[in-house]
């Protein structure tokens, strides 16, 4: 199976890593809420990747985290063709964590204290998801949290 890219589900007691991304014009996700993650560079091994795109989003250092493997595979809905592979790790260590160049602020999310997902507005459109650090949590992820919940890995 192909993929184009890699998210990188940190997981530690319940929580889940998540980035807010920059507002950008060029981003169609720009300003949502995320997990760290991007496009696979050729050659690269989907692990490799994952773990180059979390230190670039959020200052982690691929040896601070221990990773399980890849958990699924999804991909955003207004991009089918982009399958996105979701690498499972948590940390080694305490994690020295800064946000990179397109990432606003990094934080860790605990979906229980969200009981209920709601209907929101993300660009004049209704979606599905939480209102979460002054962003929107929605469709890919939100679809790759529910399956965590949902397998109890947090």
């Amino acid at each position: 199976m192909y993929v184009r890219a890699v998210v990188n589900t940190i997981v530690e007691n319940g929580h889940i890593l998540l980035v807010r991304r920059k507002k950008s014009k060029e981003d169609p996700w720009s300003g949502d809420i995320a997990l760290p993650g991007g496009m696979i560079k050729s050659g690269e091994s989907i692990v490799d990747a994952g773990l180059r795109e979390t230190f670039e989003e959020t200052g982690i250092l691929p040896e601070s985290l221990y990773v399980y493997g890849v958990v699924g595979i999804e991909y955003p809905r207004n991009a089918p063709w982009l399958r996105t592979a979701i690498l499972l790790s948590k940390p080694r260590e305490e994690l020295n964590i800064r946000p990179g160049p397109e990432v606003d602020d990094i934080f860790w999310f605990n979906p229980r204290h969200y009981n209920a997902y709601r209907l929101l507005f993300k660009d004049n459109r209704l979606v599905v998801g939480y209102s979460v650090h002054g962003g929107v949590l929605w469709g890919m992820t939100w679809r790759v949290i529910r399956k965590l919940i949902a397998r109890s890995i947090i």
